[in-house]
């Protein structure tokens, strides 16, 4: 195995639970068909800012597929979140902090990637 390849491999290893559920969030949010996506417009629309179209009034073409692709997106928050908690695991931080910016990630990910949307499709 080529040692760049070794090296990819190490780290989704040691972040197996991560790279888990990116692979299954990314799953889900193909066939879901934009219910994830949906639902990740929810959980970050108070943060968005006001002049950006809301969902429940935009109308085109590009709706449905913003839903589907954000969805399946987010995914990748979840291999980048893995990566930060093992780093912080590492430097001795606690098991609940460590959840909370996991978290704090995930959500942080999802408004990027709402508002780059949103911006584009204004």
């Amino acid at each position: 195995m080529p040692s760049k390849l070794r090296t990819v491999w190490t780290f989704l290893v040691s972040i197996k639970y991560s790279a888990l559920a990116a692979l299954a969030a990314g799953a889900l949010g193909l066939l879901g068909m934009g219910v994830m996506g949906f639902g990740l417009y929810y959980a970050v629309a108070f943060a968005l800012p006001p002049d950006y179209p809301d969902l429940d009034t935009a109308h085109g073409d590009w709706i449905w597929p913003a839903l589907i692709v954000v969805g399946m997106a987010w995914s990748v928050a979840f291999l980048a979140a893995g990566g930060l908690n093992r780093y912080l695991a590492s430097k001795g931080l606690q098991v609940w902090w460590r959840r909370i910016i996991y978290t704090g990630v995930l959500w942080l990910w999802a408004l990027v990637l709402w508002a780059v949307t949103l911006s584009a499709n204004r």
